[in-house]
């Protein structure tokens, strides 16, 4: 029993909400009451059970019952589609001349239901931060990582195939990001060339205190 209170839950506080939403629907239908104070109690009262009875559906719905639901969805539509595809078939109207026999295979494109579970991979994800850089180096690498980022949230088209260099050359006023573009290009592509630790702290200050 306890098992089937903690599963079901969110179904159960539905009901619940439910329940007491349309009684007090119905006693405000059966009181109907003119007084203009007394009809904004009931409102008020009616909203407190249908904003947690919406929020708890759309959690349960979201957490446990929309991922099935997509799945026979897809289900539906791809074997409604053989099915048609298997009686136009039949119909010898359909074919002219000569007739060249095949399979068909129907494949749907489902990314669009897939869209939120994207969101919450990349939510889960974990974002690299400054304290996690353990040497100058990585903390260089990180300072790059931010500035791009930045760019990229503020409109600029920035792809994966540029290099260092060739962005650092697009012109900007701000002379921290020109000196940080230079100190990464020198040590990038040098293991042993570690940059000096101070340096990289006071960039990250000039850049984003």
């Amino acid at each position: 029993m306890r098992r089937f209170l903690i599963y079901y839950r969110l179904e159960l506080i539905s009901l619940l909400l439910f329940g007491c939403a349309t009684a007090t629907l119905a006693i405000w239908n059966k009181v109907k009451p003119t007084n203009h104070y007394i009809q904004l109690a009931f409102a008020i009262v009616l909203l407190l059970f249908v904003i947690p009875l919406y929020l708890v559906m759309r959690s349960n719905w979201r957490q446990r019952y929309r991922r099935p639901f997509i799945i026979g969805l897809r289900k539906a539509i791809v074997g409604a589609s053989r099915f048609l595809i298997k009686i136009v078939g039949r119909f010898s109207f359909f074919h002219r001349g000569n007739v060249i026999s095949g399979r068909t295979t129907v494949h749907y494109d489902f990314s669009a239901f897939r869209k939120d579970e994207r969101r919450r991979r990349k939510s889960l994800e974990k974002q690299p931060r400054w304290r996690d850089m353990e040497s100058p180096r990585q903390k260089l690498g990180f300072l790059y990582y931010r500035v791009i980022s930045d760019r990229i949230k503020h409109g600029e088209i920035i792809t994966s195939h540029e290099t260092p260099l060739e962005i650092s050359k697009r012109p900007t006023e701000n002379e921290a990001m020109d000196e940080l573009f230079q100190m990464y290009n020198e040590v990038r592509y040098d293991e042993r060339n570690q940059p000096d630790e101070e340096t990289v702290c006071n960039l990250r200050e000039k850049l984003f205190d």
